[in-house]
């Protein structure tokens, strides 16, 4: 008989769904629970396994259709941008001066030296705090910032 295993299926998304730290992992388990509750209804009637098994795809399959909108729009999306995207609209002091024409410039971002260039051509003193307003390649292209501003 099937059914233990159904028990332990359940259990353990039940488990999952309680642990789990992101809303959407909690709302997927319960799709499953789902079609775990209906394949143990159906081990119980001494249903032959292959149709316990399609039942518990079919039954959760249905649920996460059916409930997908309301959860699209009740879990937000969060995206974290990670490496090179998070980079733009930080602020970091010029370590050494930034000249486009003689090719050098630096800041210190994150306890690392970047090399860096101004995004309209001027000159930016080392000291000054500026805002990272792109990357290309291995240079962060940068522009000055009001004095009240500090780097991280």
């Amino acid at each position: 008989m099937l059914a233990i295993v159904w028990i332990a299926v359940i259990v353990a998304l039940i488990v999952i769904d309680v642990l789990a730290a992101n809303e959407a992992i909690t709302k997927v388990s319960l799709f499953f629970i789902a079609g775990a509750i209906a394949a143990l209804v159906l081990s119980i009637a001494n249903v032959p396994e292959i149709l316990q098994g399609i039942v518990f795809f079919l039954i959760a399959g249905i649920a996460f259709f059916l409930l997908r909108p309301m959860i699209r729009k009740n879990v937000p999306l969060k995206l974290q941008f990670t490496n090179v995207e998070a980079i733009p609209g930080k602020y970091a002091p010029v370590t050494v001066a930034i000249d486009n024409v003689a090719g050098v410039g630096q800041i210190r971002m994150d306890g690392m030296e970047w090399t860096a260039r101004s995004t309209d051509g001027q000159p930016i003193e080392e000291g000054t705090v500026v805002c990272i307003h792109h990357i290309e390649g291995c240079k962060a292209f940068v522009f000055p910032v009001a004095e009240e501003f500090t780097a991280e």
